[in-house]
């Protein structure tokens, strides 16, 4: 009985061991895949917030690193330690965001047969001149995609459909406003 519980503790510290061999392979495997992935997004994640965050005070635009860690941060420039999200206004860290996802598709090609971008509410917090901005760079970098923004501000809408009809081929493009409140109640009867 005692060699039977021996042998299978035996077997339980090998497979114990094995388990963790596994996991520490795939840890590693995981950190060198993000760390492939980073240096792929790191020119064009710079250059979009460069183009977006045109009145960033830290500098033109946010570093991608994966500093002796697998976590990806976000950083103002090569000497500094601290992650820009703890720096920037909310507006700016939308841009981060929109920057970072806008990176990830044209550099991975995410949708390279189905050329379709849906934001909500991109400029909500942006200040006018991070606005304009990033308008100008979604009409230039996405010229071939189909967009659908939302918004709850009306203004904004009309701005927006303002600068891509400014700027845009009138035979390629279609830009329109919908009221999803008249689209979602065109239907339905109201009762007293």
């Amino acid at each position: 009985m005692f060699h039977q519980i021996e042998k299978r503790l035996q077997i339980i510290e090998q497979t114990i061991t094995y388990l963790q061999d596994r996991v520490r392979e795939l840890n590693n495997n995981i950190k060198s895949y993000q760390e492939q992935m980073i240096q792929k997004l790191k020119l064009p994640f710079y250059m979009y917030t460069a183009k977006i965050l045109q009145n960033y005070q830290q500098g033109m635009g946010v570093l991608l690193t994966t500093q002796n860690n697998s976590n990806i941060r976000f950083i103002a420039n090569s000497n500094s330690e601290q992650d820009v999200m703890y720096q920037l206004s909310s507006g700016q860290v939308a841009v981060i965001s929109f920057a970072f996802t806008l990176a990830l598709n044209t550099t991975f090609k995410i949708s390279r047969g189905f050329k379709f971008l849906s934001i909500d509410d991109p400029i909500q917090d942006m200040d006018s001149m991070n606005v304009y901005a990033l308008i100008d760079l979604i009409r230039h970098s996405l010229s071939d995609y189909q967009i659908i923004m939302s918004t709850h501000n009306d203004g904004s809408a009309m701005f927006i459909k303002y600068k891509f009809e400014l700027f845009s081929d009138s035979e390629i493009s279609n830009v329109g406003l919908k009221n999803i409140k008249n689209i979602l109640l065109l239907d339905v009867e109201v009762s007293s």
